[in-house]
């Protein structure tokens, strides 16, 4: 099996293209907001409700649909990628009986989880990592700060594969399970 983790923030310092004259938008963090109860962690934790006890899933003819027995499915934009792809962006909605749960979709500029709480969403100022939370609250802590906090804390994902089958986490110390666990036919 292989495993790939991305801490978000560690991409976005090697990708930044600098700093914006007027600094970053939303309130200053440190390493404290990230260890503690945050809307990152809470969005995780209704992404994951979704899927709580959901058996592995099978994926369809294409990867763009996996099925679980207990009518969990997994709907993704582009297939999951089958090991390392660069440039593969996971992009996904999570349905439980038919109706949407969550979603997460990564883009060129970050993370987006949407849940029931509303959309959280991880993004770059120039060297700064953004959060903002369903509420709209914008929080900002330096590229550089941000690694120095240890990778545990900070909003990501992590995938691990074999030729037939993937998985999908989001990186908080208090994920449990796979948020999205399925296997080709």
């Amino acid at each position: 099996m292989h495993r790939i983790t991305r801490a978000l923030a560690a991409a976005l310092l090697l990708t930044s293209t600098g700093c914006g004259d007027d600094g970053p938008s939303g309130t200053a963090i440190g390493c404290e907001w990230l260890t503690q109860d945050n809307c990152f962690k809470q969005s995780v934790a209704a992404a994951y409700a979704c899927v709580e006890s959901a058996p592995m899933g099978t994926f369809n003819a294409d990867r763009s649909r996996c099925e679980a027995d207990d009518g969990t499915a997994y709907a993704f934009a582009t297939p999951p990628p089958v090991g390392v792809e660069n440039g593969a962006l996971w992009d996904f909605e999570i349905e439980k009986d038919g109706a949407f749960c969550a979603g997460v979709h990564e883009t060129d500029d970050g993370l987006i989880v949407e849940t029931s709480l509303g959309e959280f969403r991880q993004e770059s100022e120039g060297y700064d990592v953004i959060f903002v939370c369903p509420d709209g609250a914008r929080y900002t802590i330096g590229a550089f700060d941000a690694l120095e906090c240890g990778l545990g804390g900070l909003p990501g994902y992590q995938t691990s594969w074999t030729s037939s089958a993937v998985t999908f986490d989001l990186t908080t110390s208090e994920a449990d399970g796979r948020l999205v666990d399925c296997v080709d036919p």
